[in-house]
């Protein structure tokens, strides 16, 4: 009877469905095409293990010259969040933003778990294709993320905290995040 009431107890805990989204898709690598926007002809993640699980993903760009820049961020489950493209120019599932300053902003999404996804933020210049700045972790991504750009602050839709319903469901309180770039690094500011 013990047993069965155990066993009863693992699959309620076990069985129920993870509170956020996680991303099932377990591919070793992945490559974008951004057909020259900006100068950029790719972006690819590869998991060094070959399993991305282990949050082990490099991030690479590749420029429409054939050379490549690698972008220093931790390694991690970097994931194609079609969210973070909404609105930005090329490159479907990776958010690629045109700064007044002549530098690119790059949105990317990896895993979070046991929560949401998060964006990191890298600065791009694509003339001297170098890496400027990165933010490591904006914050997470919620399903209606949005961004915007006014010259060049960078305003980011992001979750902060968590409101937890009676039924058991777990929603993020939706926030701004403003990143100013600032003599070619990335600032954080409001919300972030």
């Amino acid at each position: 009877m013990q047993l069965q009431r155990f066993l009863l107890l693992v699959v309620v805990v076990f069985g129920q469905p993870a509170l956020a989204r996680h991303n099932t898709d377990t591919a070793p690598e992945w490559a974008i095409s951004c057909n020259g926007i900006s100068g950029i002809e790719k972006i690819t993640a590869r998991s060094a293990s070959g399993d991305p699980t282990n949050d082990d993903m490099n991030v690479s760009i590749y420029w429409a010259n054939h050379d490549r820049t690698e972008i220093r961020l931790p390694p991690a489950w970097y994931l194609l969040r079609p969210a973070l493209s909404k609105g930005t120019i090329g490159c479907k599932g990776v958010g690629v933003v045109d700064l007044r300053n002549g530098a690119i902003a790059l949105l990317l999404a990896f895993d979070g778990r046991p929560g949401w996804d998060h964006a990191a933020v890298v600065l791009l210049d694509p003339h001297g294709q170098a890496v400027l700045d990165v933010i490591p972790d904006a914050g997470e991504v919620p399903d209606d993320f949005e961004h915007s750009v006014s010259g060049n602050d960078i305003y980011l839709t992001i979750l902060k905290g968590r409101l937890f319903k009676k039924e058991g469901s777990e929603e993020g309180v939706p926030s701004s995040c403003n990143i100013r770039v600032v003599h070619r690094h990335l600032i954080k500011r409001n919300g972030c």
